[in-house]
């Protein structure tokens, strides 16, 4: 980018993947082998995703009468991601439902919630024998877990990858600090333009 005259060249890291391979030189295909090893194992039983066209305010009142049920991604500000036990969250959709917001289940486990935290050990196990050969970065990344600049200290990534399994992805968050941080042109790599639509 910066040799075609993009300066200011920046990475989020969207999941696990995208945080380790943007790292350096490392092969992604690496990364994600190892992850997809990770997190191959059933999730929790009886566990998805639910997509919400609905602002964090409408949804956290109800969230506080469901245990188990947390945001996994905070896609835009009025679009998130939320994971946990089916039965909580068919009774979530249906408390939005009635107040007029769509929400829906998705057939996917509930990365980004508490309900992965057993895969932590896997995780950083994976992640540090990837980074152990990754070059340092050559450009800022970006975390999409906390939406700021990723820890430059190498033996602080492994566990902020890992945290990426079990607390909310801030995408739009992220998007947003790179914007104020002077970054003002985004080019997706991967997932076949899934964020660019959003």
């Amino acid at each position: 980018m910066e040799q075609r005259g993009f300066g200011g060249v920046e990475v989020l890291g969207l999941a696990l993947v995208d945080d380790a391979a943007a790292k350096g030189d490392h092969p992604p295909a690496r990364i994600a082998d190892r992850e997809h090893h990770a997190v191959a194992e059933p999730v929790v039983a009886a566990a998805v995703l639910a997509v919400a066209f609905a602002a964090e305010e409408a949804i956290e009142p109800v969230l506080a009468r469901l245990p188990g049920v947390s945001i996994a991604v905070h896609v835009a500000p009025e679009i998130h991601l939320l994971g946990g036990p089916v039965s909580s969250l068919e009774t979530l959709i249906a408390e939005l439902a009635s107040r007029g917001l769509f929400a829906r289940l998705l057939p996917f486990p509930p990365l980004h919630t508490p309900g992965c935290d057993y895969l932590n050990d896997t995780v950083i196990r994976a992640v540090e024998a990837v980074w152990a050969s990754a070059n340092e970065p050559r450009i800022p990344v970006y975390s999409s877990s906390g939406g700021a600049p990723s820890p430059r200290d190498r033996s602080d990534v492994p566990a902020m990858v890992s945290r990426l399994l079990n607390e909310p992805v801030r995408f739009w968050q992220a998007i947003r600090r790179m914007h104020d941080d002077g970054v003002r042109v985004f080019v997706e790599a991967g997932d076949a333009g899934l964020e660019s639509t959003i």
